[in-house]
C-alpha cells in the first residue's frame, strides 16, 4: 500500500478516533458538572430546610406576640415598648422564648420601629441600635425575609441567617421579631449530610475515569494492532512481489536449460534428415529419451509451480500432530530402511491437537522428512519431536547431515533456491506458505556441519475441561 493511499485511509479513522475522544471528554465533563451541581443543590436544599424550620417557629412566636399586644392596645392603647416589655405576660412568654430554642438557633429578639433592640435572648444586648447597615445581603434563595448578617450586634459577632417578621397591631407595624440561625452550624449540617453524596459522586466520576482510561488503552491497543497488521500486510506484499520476481527469474532459468537441450536435439535431427550428419539408432533413441526426460522435467516443474502459485483452498479441521507424524513416517518407512537411516521419535503420550488442513500438514511433514533423508548419508539419523510450548504446538525435524550455512538459511525459503542439484526450489517456500496460512511459524536452525533443524510452531486447540 502506498504512502498516499494509506494517508487517505487513515483520515476517516483518525476522525473517528477524534470523535470518540471528544465524546469521552464531554461525558466526563458532564459527569463532573452534574456532580458539582448536585452538591450545590444539596447545600441549598439543606440550608432552605433549616431556615424554613426556623421560620415556622418565628412565625408562630410572632403571632403570639401580636395577639398579646393586640389585647394590650385594646385595653389601654399604649404601644410604648419600654412599658410593654415590663408586662408580666410578656416577661413570662419571653423567658420561654429565651430558653426554648431550636438546634443551631443563636438568638431571638424584638426590635422596635426605630431600630432599637427592646428584647433579646441575651439581656446584655438590649437597648442597642441596629443601624441602617446591620446586615450584609438578602438571601433571596430562601425568601426576602431572610438576611445574612455578620452578627456584630445581634449575635455577639457570630455570622447568622436572620429571619425577621413584622409585628403589627391595629394594622400598624410597631416593630419586628427576629430569630438568628448560625451559619457555621448550617455549614456543618450541610457538610455532614452532603458527605455521602459527595463520596458517591466521586466514586461515579472515578468509575467514569477508569472507563475512559480503559477506552484510551483499548484504542491505543487497536491503533498499535492495526499498525502492526498493516506493517505485516505490507511486508507480506513486498515479500510476495519479491517472490514473483524470484519465480520469474527462476522459471526462466529452469525452462531455459531443457528448452536448449531439446532445441539442440531437434537441430541435430534436422541435420541428420537433410544428410548433413549421421546418427545411429542408439544415438537417436538416446536423444529422444533425453528430450522426453526434459519435457517430463518441465511438466513436473509446471505442476509444482501451479501448486505454489494457486494452492487448493485449505480445509481446516482438528487433527492430532502426533498421529499425522506417525502416518507420514509409515509412508516413507521402507525408503528409510533401504538407506539404513535411523529415526528417533519423541512424541507425548496424549494427543497434540491443532486446526489445519490434513493434506497440507502431510505435505509439510513429508517435505521436511525427505529433505532430512536426502541430507544424511547411509546410516545417518533423523530426529523428530512433538511437544507443547505454552499455547502452541511445536514440531521439530532435525538430522545429522552437513547442515545449512547461515547464508543458505536466509534463502532456503525463497522460490527456486535449492541446495540440491535435482531440486526445484519450491518445496520449502510451499511449506512456509502452508505454515503461515495456519497462523504458524517455521525456522531453520543449526550450525554448519552440525546438521539442520526445522522448527514449526502452530496454535494449539484449547483442551475442553
Amino acid at each position: 500500500m502506498s504512502h498516499t493511499s494509506r494517508k487517505a485511509v487513515d483520515k476517516p479513522i483518525v476522525s473517528a478516533y477524534a470523535c470518540l475522544f471528544f465524546s469521552l471528554l464531554v461525558l466526563v465533563s458532564f459527569a463532573v458538572w452534574s456532580a458539582l451541581h448536585d452538591v450545590r443543590l444539596i447545600g441549598k436544599t439543606i440550608t432552605g430546610t433549616e431556615i424554613s424550620r426556623l421560620r415556622a417557629q418565628a412565625t408562630r412566636r410572632a403571632g403570639h406576640l401580636e395577639g398579646g399586644l393586640q389585647h394590650e392596645t385594646d385595653s389601654n392603647g399604649n404601644t410604648d415598648w419600654h412599658e410593654i416589655r415590663e408586662r408580666p405576660w410578656l416577661k413570662t412568654y419571653w423567658d420561654v422564648v429565651s430558653t426554648q430554642s431550636q438546634e443551631g438557633q443563636l438568638y431571638a429578639a424584638i426590635v422596635d420601629a426605630s431600630g432599637t433592640i427592646v428584647l433579646h435572648s441575651d439581656s446584655n444586648i438590649v437597648n442597642r441600635a441596629l443601624g441602617d447597615r446591620w446586615y450584609d445581603r438578602v438571601v433571596t434563595d430562601v425568601g426576602d425575609d431572610v438576611v445574612e448578617t455578620d452578627g456584630k450586634i445581634l449575635s455577639s459577632g457570630e455570622p447568622a441567617y436572620d429571619i425577621r417578621l413584622p409585628i403589627e397591631v391595629n394594622g400598624q407595624q410597631i416593630g419586628s421579631y427576629h430569630e438568628g440561625l448560625s451559619i457555621a452550624w448550617v455549614d456543618q449540617r450541610v457538610s455532614e449530610l452532603r458527605g455521602p453524596i459527595v463520596r458517591q459522586c466521586m466514586l461515579m466520576i472515578g468509575g467514569i475515569l477508569v472507563l475512559v482510561a480503559l477506552s484510551v488503552v483499548s484504542l491505543s491497543f487497536i491503533i498499535r494492532r492495526r499498525s502492526s497488521i498493516e506493517l505485516a500486510r505490507d511486508a507480506a506484499e513486498l515479500r510476495r512481489v519479491a517472490e514473483l520476481g524470484q519465480i520469474a527469474a527462476g522459471l526462466a532459468h529452469e525452462i531455459r536449460n531443457p528448452l536448449h537441450a531439446i532445441r539442440l536435439n531437434l537441430h541435430t535431427f534436422r541435420r541428420t534428415y537433410h544428410g548433413e550428419a549421421e546418427l545411429d539408432s542408439n544415438e537417436i533413441v538416446e536423444m529422444i529419451d533425453q528430450s522426453s526426460s526434459e519435457i517430463d522435467r518441465l511438466e513436473h516443474l509446471m505442476n509444482e509451480l501451479l501448486g505454489f502459485a494457486s494452492p487448493k483452498e485449505a480445509r481446516e479441521e482438528a487433527i492430532d500432530l502426533k498421529m499425522e507424524l506417525k502416518t507420514t513416517l509409515d509412508f516413507i518407512e521402507q525408503e528409510l530402511l533401504h538407506r539404513n537411516v535411523n529415526v528417533r521419535a519423541d512424541f507425548p503420550s496424549t494427543p497434540v491437537r491443532v486446526r489445519m488442513d490434513p493434506g497440507r500438514l502431510r505435505q509439510i511433514l513429508l517435505n521436511l522428512l525427505v529433505n532430512a533423508q536426502d541430507a544424511v548419508e547411509e546410516g545417518g539419523e533423523i530426529r523428530m519431536a512433538v511437544r507443547r510450548v505454552g499455547s502452541r504446538a511445536e514440531v521439530v525435524v532435525s538430522d545429522n547431515g552437513p547442515g545449512v550455512s547461515e547464508a543458505e538459511r536466509e534463502r532456503i525459503f525463497e522460490p527456486f533456491y535449492s541446495t540440491k542439484s535435482s531440486g526445484s526450489g519450491l518445496g520449502l517456500p510451499m511449506v512456509r506458505r502452508f505454515v503461515e496460512e495456519a497462523h504458524g511459524t517455521i525456522q531453520c536452525e543449526g550450525k554448519e556441519s552440525d546438521g539442520a533443524t526445522f522448527r514449526i510452531t502452530l496454535p494449539l486447540i484449547p483442551e475442553s475441561k
